[in-house]
């Protein structure tokens, strides 16, 4: 299938995959077919294209519009939604290292904007070469890339390349490459995400009553199920992120209500071992310079058979984050819904070496169970009575 299409009408973020790929260079290749936007990596140049509305190849990259952000923070476009729907697809014309055009090829594309350092990442979906050339002569599917824009001819080149390639990570710098594989090697961007990863330090011992995978969090033990009923936890398909800083995979929440992005299964026993019913949750995974954090939303409970009520389940809406930091230094978040009125119960606990840390205190006011408030942005200074005021010079500001 040939993988020559564009999203109409994305056009917010337009330009920033070229500005990150631009000065990648980690070959220097003399090649007059390809375009000004062609960049090479390794042994391949790529040479972005889009399909113009009378169905010339138009070379370039497509521009997209962005999924999330916080400008001047991360701002992030692109992703693919559960490992099926390309957000946004790009294509490629590539080249070996003598000029020779392999063909083309299909990629699913990220790009993130952190205060003006742009990070790029495509992964391969299809190939179709041309010629005499095989699949085998072109990226391998399943190939990521990805390159970070430091500014002033710094740039850090990842790959991940199925097979026996594996990840390679370079930082390009003005006075010569430095080889960072022995930094990133084990982040595998072309592996899904393990949940479970997070769970590391919480994980039960001694009860051979309960799965492996079994993880306490104050008085309920979770147990991760398959939909077969085996023990374990689903793999994660990533849905955007910036390797080998950031993936981010899954969602704890519903797009609408409708169209949940991870899910998983669990079962649930008491203090005393004794197991108390079922739950199902939605569920997001973050991996973070190789270190994962997990969150959990409870979207259903099913008591054991016979026994009517929940009371011994964790509540529907109940939020439970683990952020597996270190070796034997984690984060736990929890946010249970009130009842009866009552106000939502935040706790957050930091579990050490050493010992546990309450930090309640420092994150009481963050309810991960309560919808977002757009309004809540535009409270201070932004009322009718202050629209008026003088602006303040911000030298003065400062008390320059």
């Amino acid at each position: 299938m040939n993988r020559r299409l564009i999203l109409a009408g994305l056009s917010a973020t337009g330009g920033l995959m070229t500005a990150a790929f631009l000065q990648v260079a980690l070959a220097t290749a003399d090649v007059s077919a390809t375009g000004a936007d062609a960049f090479t990596i390794g042994t391949y140049t790529f040479d972005p294209f889009t399909v113009g509305t009378a169905g010339a190849d138009v070379e370039g990259f497509a521009p997209l519009d962005t999924l999330t952000g916080a400008p001047l923070l991360p701002e992030q476009g692109g992703g693919t939604l559960l490992g099926l729907l390309e957000l946004a697809p790009q294509s490629f014309e590539v080249f070996n290292s003598s000029g020779a055009d392999l063909g083309n090829i299909g990629t699913a594309e990220t790009v993130t904007d952190f205060l003006g350092l742009v990070n790029s990442t495509f992964t391969v979906e299809d190939v179709n070469p041309l010629g005499g050339a095989t699949d085998a002569d072109l990226p391998a599917v399943g190939s990521v890339y990805d390159a970070l824009n430091l500014g002033g001819g710094f740039e850090n080149v990842y790959t991940d390349i199925p097979g026996t390639a594996g990840v390679t990570d370079t930082l390009v710098t003005p006075f010569g490459n430095v080889n960072l594989d022995s930094l990133f090697g084990s982040i595998d961007a072309a592996a899904p995400l393990k949940a479970g990863d997070a769970f590391t330090g919480l994980l039960q011992s001694g009860d051979s009553g309960i799965g492996a995978d079994a993880f306490s969090i104050g008085a309920t033990t979770f147990d991760p199920t398959l939909a077969s009923g085996v023990e374990g936890f689903d793999p994660v398909t990533p849905l955007a992120g910036a390797p080998p800083l950031l993936e981010l995979g899954g969602i704890a929440a519903n797009l609408g209500g409708v169209l949940p992005l991870g899910t998983q299964d669990f079962n649930i026993y008491n203090l005393a071992g004794t197991e108390v019913g079922s739950i199902d949750t939605n569920e997001a995974v973050t991996a973070l310079l190789g270190s994962t954090n997990t969150e959990f939303a409870v979207t259903s409970v099913d008591p054991l058979a016979g026994d009517a009520s929940s009371s011994a389940l964790p509540t529907v809406g109940s939020v439970y984050d683990v952020f597996n930091i270190s070796p034997g230094l984690e984060n736990i978040y929890t946010a249970i819904p009130g009842v009866d009125g009552a106000g939502d119960t935040i706790t957050d606990t930091l579990v050490t070496p050493l010992g546990v840390i309450d930090l309640d205190a420092l994150v009481g006011g963050f309810e991960a169970i309560a919808p977002l408030d757009p309004g809540d942005a535009f409270t201070a200074g932004l009322d009718a009575a202050s629209a008026a005021a003088t602006s303040v010079d911000p030298l003065a500001f400062l008390g320059l």
